[in-house]
């Protein structure tokens, strides 16, 4: 909806990151082979690979388009496009190389993806770009949800409600505020 009345690319791209996102948490967490592909178990386990490589690919598209760092930060435009390179890279590994390989290579990448928007964010914030720290506090909600399931899926944290369901609040959290 946002889309259709601002007619602001970036929020395209966002949506297409949150559709991304989504059918990443939904092959992981086992909705997606239950209910949409349940007779597709080389798909499902791909998808899991192909949609978390390809949010991480939208996000740094993402980042670069709302942040104008070709304008406001022109070094940080040139890192986050050998980062979109790397993971169109990780996305083409995802789809057809081994899925070993392509889940180690996502969840590198997601790391150093989510590490580099948010420094990015900081620097835009620190120069005064519009909307940087709206992206930097949304960011860092869906880090910290990340980082919590991280911890939880290492055994360093306790599984409960808010471990196991901290992914998706981080994201909840994150999309409401980059929706302002």
């Amino acid at each position: 909806l946002l889309f259709t009345v601002l007619r602001e690319r970036s929020i395209l791209l966002y949506v297409a990151f949150v559709l991304c996102f989504a059918t990443a948490v939904i092959a992981m967490n086992g909705f997606g082979a239950q209910f949409l592909w349940p007779n597709a178990f080389e798909f499902g386990n791909r998808m899991l690979g192909v949609a978390f490589a390809a949010s991480s690919l939208l996000a740094a598209i993402y980042a670069r388009t709302y942040l104008d760092t070709a304008r406001h930060a022109p070094r940080w435009h040139r890192l986050l496009g050998v980062l979109i390179v790397a993971h169109a890279l990780v996305l083409l590994v995802a789809l057809v190389g081994p899925l070993r390989l392509g889940f180690q290579l996502m969840s590198g990448g997601g790391v150093l993806n989510a590490i580099l928007i948010f420094a990015c964010g900081v620097v835009c914030a620190w120069r005064g770009v519009p909307g940087a720290r709206i992206l930097m506090l949304a960011w860092f909600a869906l880090l910290f949800g990340a980082m919590l399931t991280a911890l939880r899926n290492f055994g360093l944290l306790p599984t409960n409600a808010l471990t196991a369901n901290a992914m998706p609040i981080g994201s909840a959290l994150e999309m409401l505020l980059l929706a302002f």
